[in-house]
């Protein structure tokens, strides 16, 4: 059940040396295609050769790995170091490494987050006013009403961490410089508003490194287990969605953990792992929709541990089966109690999320099918929108597309496809059920859900997988090239390695932080415009009565705003435009009848205070909430607000130097 390992047959000429140095070449021509694909320059100088190259290895892989004689029964440290490398680290070390891995991606995880993203996006507004109503008294549902039926799971830790959001906050505030944050916003309304959402995000993608390091230590051994866990800190896709309130970040924890029990179970056959992962298989569906192709690759597998000889030593008596049926009675009724406390039937909570599919008539599920095999490497830019007649997405899966990125980096794209072909040859020649399960899993959401186009949102479940399978072929990389000429080569390959992880972080923050998170592109629809909006009406004095003139991100305008019955939320498109606001006929009336009217504009002084946001234009009102001249407003003038005056009676002039009116805005 665990990672088998194989060495190279001896030969001569160039099968020989293509049989010892055929995996790192290709590895090489894939960095290589990966690197001239990233540049961007269209399809003759970019698409079409970085394609070509990463082809060539490919080809150059599937030739050398039948001719690689296979090593029966090698445990997982043979899988990824057979022999080449130590079976252990010395004492203290591996975990003085583990901590640092975990340390650094939660240090990534909260590095800028007061300006990165720029705003709140309205997917995370829609789940932050639905924790709000929890935290108000909301009856137990696992569904949402608003957003489409969106799991509970994340809404419900959300409120606890509102809750006891004082902890959080007060480490942040208490070393701002650590984390690179500004004082003045951590003071600021806007991150006691936000931070405890996007804090359970940052929780649950530091934890799914953690779980990935234990699942891949015990599966292929500790180099395996330290490059999956390195690659996946540093991951931009991983990155993006564990610094965001969106729950999607829930299944690949989920994920792992129920394939890691599941597998624990078929070789103890004890009963205490069937619950486990009967207990995360049916809590699953509570986190995302796209976990549901979890229990599809655990059905192919089991139809096709046999067939393929992944069946192994593990316990298979009839104490395992009722185990197992154990396990799948309690998933079973687990999802049965989802369902009666959703609110939908059995269809309907089966299928939800089917709509990506169903409202998009113009798609392309094959070409969709492509895009989303090839996502983490190349990421069109049809697919960097939120919806239109052929793809329906949301705006954080838009962020790296919008400036032509890809979402992973040059070295776990290029070294993941070759991966997935390394761990299907491996569960094919029936040296690794782990590797083929790994397989399914990804296979399995690619077909669940990848026709329907590759979105960052539902696809994450994918990147733990992907940088699973790039560090097989990294760790299949060392042992080839420190077999060469040992010890010399060992080094070498070390340092190789070592160049690998470096460039990976060093490229995971660039494009995150120095690209995307510097792009106003990038971040347009995190909505920054009406982020500041919300907060401005926010702090204004509750009794005014104001008027929002918006067109998109209702929800994030809601949810910042609160809840203020004087405020009200106004959409008409045909004024909104800078040339439309002045010249509409309801500014014109106000700029007429009241010249003197209060009117400002605002800006984002943390990014360019010279580039106005939005305007406001304050109207005065007596204390009994009647209209009346603002101050220093002429004898006479007529009121833009309620009831004219009878004619011939006018508000009576103030003297000079008599102060300020009575009365409010």
């Amino acid at each position: 059940m665990r990672g088998g390992g194989e060495s190279e047959s001896p030969g001569a000429g160039v099968g020989g040396l293509l049989s010892r140095v055929g995996i790192p070449l290709a590895g090489a021509l894939a960095l290589a295609g990966q690197t001239v694909l990233s540049t961007g320059r269209g399809l003759y100088l970019s698409l079409g050769p970085g394609v070509a190259l990463l082809g060539l290895a490919l080809a150059l892989l599937i030739y050398v790995l039948p001719r690689r004689r296979d090593t029966p029964n090698a445990g997982p440290e043979a899988a990824a170091g057979a022999g080449t490398a130590p079976r252990s680290l010395p004492r203290g070390v591996e975990s003085a490494v583990v901590a640092i891995l975990l340390l650094g991606g939660l240090y990534l995880r909260l590095y800028r987050i007061d300006l990165i993203p720029w705003g709140l996006n309205n997917d995370e507004a829609i789940n932050a006013l639905e924790v709000r109503d929890i935290a108000a008294g909301k009856p137990f549902a696992t569904l949402t009403e608003r957003g489409l039926n969106r799991e509970t799971m994340f809404h419900y830790l959300a409120a606890y961490s509102y809750r006891s959001s004082g902890i959080q906050l007060n480490l942040l505030r208490a070393m701002p410089a650590v984390f690179g944050l500004t004082p003045k916003l951590l003071s600021d309304q806007l991150i006691d508003a936000v931070f405890p959402l996007r804090s359970v995000s940052v929780a649950a993608g530091t934890l799914t490194l953690l779980l990935l390091y234990l699942f891949a230590r015990d599966r292929f051994g500790w180099p395996v287990a330290l490059l999956a866990t390195a690659f996946l800190a540093a991951s931009p896709w991983h990155l993006l969605y564990s610094r965001v309130g969106e729950r999607t970040v829930l299944a690949p924890l989920f994920a792992i953990v129920t394939i890691g029990l599941f597998l624990k179970a078929l070789e103890s056959g004890r009963t205490r792992d069937y619950v486990g992962w009967g207990v995360f298989a049916g809590l699953g569906f509570w986190t995302y929709t796209s976990f549901r192709a979890i229990p599809i690759a655990l059905i192919a597998f089991a139809l096709l541990r046999r067939p393929l000889g992944w069946a192994g030593d593990g316990a298979a008596g009839p104490r395992a089966r009722r185990a197992a049926l154990i396990a799948l009675g309690i998933a079973a009724v687990l999802v049965v109690a989802l369902t009666l406390l959703s609110g939908l039937g059995p269809v309907g909570f089966v299928t939800r999320g089917a709509y990506a599919a169903l409202i998009t008539p113009k798609a392309n599920f094959g070409l969709n099918l492509l895009a989303s095999l090839g996502m983490a490497s190349y990421y069109p830019a049809r697919y960097a929108v939120i919806q239109t007649d052929a793809f329906i997405s949301d705006g954080i899966s838009t962020t790296y597309g919008l400036i032509g990125l890809a979402p992973e980096t040059t070295v776990v794209a290029a070294l993941s496809i070759l991966g997935l072909v390394y761990a299907a040859w491996r569960a094919l020649r029936r040296r690794d059920a782990v590797c083929g399960l790994l397989v399914l899993c990804y296979l399995a959401l690619l077909l669940t859900v990848g026709f329907a186009g590759p979105s960052l949102t539902r696809m994450l479940l994918n990147a733990p997988w992907l940088c699973l399978f790039a560090a097989l072929l990294a760790a299949r990389v060392f042992q080839d090239v420190a077999a060469l000429r040992p010890p010399l080569t060992v080094w070498v390959g070390a340092a190789l390695i070592g160049s690998l992880v470096a460039w990976n972080c060093v490229q995971g923050y660039t494009n995150l932080f120095l690209r995307a998170g510097r792009s106003e592109q990038a971040m347009q629809n995190f909505g920054p415009t009406q982020t500041i909006m919300g907060m401005f009406v926010r702090t204004l004095p509750p009794d005014q009565m104001i008027y929002v003139l918006h067109t998109l991100r209702i929800d994030t305008l809601k949810y910042l705003i609160g809840d203020r019955p004087n405020v009200h939320l106004v959409s008409d498109p045909s004024i909104l435009d800078l040339d439309g606001v002045i010249k509409g006929p309801k500014t014109r009336y106000l700029i007429m009848r009241y010249p003197l009217g209060d009117a400002s504009q605002v800006a984002d002084s943390r990014f360019d205070p010279d580039k106005v946001i939005f305007y406001t234009f304050t109207l005065w009102k007596d204390d009994k909430g009647q209209a009346m001249p603002p101050p220093g407003a002429s004898p006479g003038e007529v009121p833009p607000l309620g009831e004219l005056p009878p004619l011939g009676k006018t508000p009576p002039a103030r003297q000079p130097g008599a102060g300020r009116p009575p009365g409010q805005p």
